[in-house]
């Protein structure tokens, strides 16, 4: 994450009129621009269409209602042709649809394996059709081999490393990763992970991952922690049959051991000590989006706990709570609007190395106070994204279809920090407001350039690769 400020004398609430002002020139914009290609020159040799759902869609429209005999995978080198075919709405033996077509083809094209994915059918004539999935795999530079991370935060400095990600391991959708980070003389991490989204040929999502951190310059503060490790399994069980509007429960097991300060009851004396810990956790989920990356409609609804046991060392038994509710609706065939809220909520002996704040790339954006902690975070999102263009193809020699596609958003972000739920009506809420753009590439599946700001007439402006939606 690249993150940098500006001071400025604006109020807070000029910069709330500011970004009330873009919000109503995006719906204006996306409301009466039929191609926003155009206003930045781009011509139909280099926006795709096979972004343009409607040119798919005016190709494929006779053979709605037929009933779909076979469908056929062409042009997958390295993918198996069955991981496309599973992941599809669109079955043998069901009529052919243009809303499950619609959405297998944002799913599909955002799965991240994929420069290009378009449809085909073929008649028969007799009420019956064959259709054709012809898909371009991203260039094997992007998919599987290590790059350097230079990340820079304004309140924590440079960190720098290396990332490992091979994405559609074995051809079958799964992915292993590892990365190492590390900010000088300060502290380093890294993690290892291996993400299987059909557990033995069932839909059965599962995952392993093994995190460690270590602080050198050590903590002040009682909690914080010098060393943390911590490998989790976690799984996913399908509640419904449906593609479309999914139900899932997650579980996860994860085992810790922990270094950290705490004070002696018998001298008041401050010292490190290990601590051991099992963190279970369960959550239930309900998603109807059309895809994972950057949904364009549906919703995501979640709830969930994890509960940290101490086995050995200091007792501080704790829970977390977290809810999330995620609405994406289409305004027209380039914008979309999202309404989002986030909860959290920590009970129990939480150390100081979890109280939460507030502000970030991935929070409340623009909005900076490191003196602000808590144990509940309530957040509220309202945004508008419109497609500039994409996906531009880039034939690079000796690599392959390059993808790079462009949206650009302007959003509205409300949040409050405090101790506990029942603060909720005397807590102070803040408000914050921004544009950016939002890059869709192989190089990181999504990165988000974003300038915000608040009431403190801070202006920030982040680069990032996270997101909490």
């Amino acid at each position: 994450m690249l993150c940098y400020v500006w001071s400025g004398k604006q109020t807070g609430l000029i910069v709330r009129r500011f970004f009330v002002v873009i919000l109503l020139v995006f719906i204006a914009v996306s409301s009466h621009a039929s191609d926003t290609s155009s206003l930045f020159n781009i011509g139909a040799s280099s926006a795709s269409r096979d972004y343009d759902w409607s040119s798919i869609n005016r190709s494929v429209s006779p053979g709605y209602g037929d009933v779909v005999d076979t469908v056929l995978v062409e042009g997958n080198r390295h993918t198996k042709s069955f991981v496309i075919t599973r992941e599809m709405a669109t079955k043998p033996g069901s009529p052919l649809s243009e809303d499950l077509l619609r959405r297998d083809y944002s799913y599909l094209k955002w799965m991240g394996f994929f420069s290009k994915v378009g449809f085909e059918i073929q008649k028969d004539g007799k009420g019956h059709c064959k259709l054709i999935v012809r898909v371009i795999e991203r260039p094997d530079l992007f998919m599987k081999y290590p790059y350097p991370i230079v990340n820079y935060d304004f309140k924590k400095g440079v960190s720098y490393g290396v990332n490992w990600k091979i994405k559609n391991f074995r051809g079958v959708g799964e992915e292993i990763g590892a990365s190492f980070l590390q900010r000088r003389d300060i502290e380093e991490w890294g993690s290892a992970y291996w993400t299987i989204p059909w557990f033995f040929a069932n839909r059965i999502r599962f995952s392993f991952q093994m995190n460690f951190y270590k602080r050198m310059k050590f903590p002040q503060l009682i909690g914080n922690i010098r060393e943390r490790g911590n490998p989790t399994i976690s799984m996913g069980i399908p509640l419904s049959r449906s593609l479309v509007k999914q139900i899932w429960l997650r579980s996860i097991l994860a085992w810790e051991r922990r270094v950290s300060m705490q004070r002696l009851e018998i001298d008041n004396s401050f010292r490190f000590y290990t601590q051991q810990f099992i963190r279970s956790g369960i959550s239930a989920y309900y998603d109807s989006r059309d895809n994972g990356l950057s949904p364009w409609r549906g919703m995501l609804g979640m709830v969930g706990a994890d509960v940290y046991t101490t086995v050995r060392g200091v007792d501080q038994d704790y829970i977390f709570y977290y809810m999330k509710y995620d609405l994406f609706v289409p305004l027209s065939k380039r914008t979309t609007f999202m309404f989002a809220l986030d909860g959290i909520v920590n009970e129990g002996r939480v150390p100081y190395y979890f109280k939460m704040g507030l502000g970030g790339s991935s929070d409340l954006r623009g909005y900076v106070n490191a003196d602000l902690k808590g144990d509940t975070k309530f957040l509220q999102t309202f945004q508008l994204k419109t497609r500039l263009f994409g996906p531009i193809i880039l034939r690079l020699p000796a690599i392959g279809e390059f993808d790079a596609t462009l949206n650009a958003v302007a959003f509205i972000d409300n949040g409050a920090l405090m101790d506990c739920v029942s603060d909720i009506v005397s807590s102070q809420y803040y408000t914050t407001g921004g544009i950016g753009l939002e890059l869709l590439s192989p190089l990181r599946d999504r990165v988000r350039f974003e300038l915000a700001g608040g009431e403190g007439g801070n202006l920030i402006f982040s680069v990032t690769s996270s997101s909490r939606f």
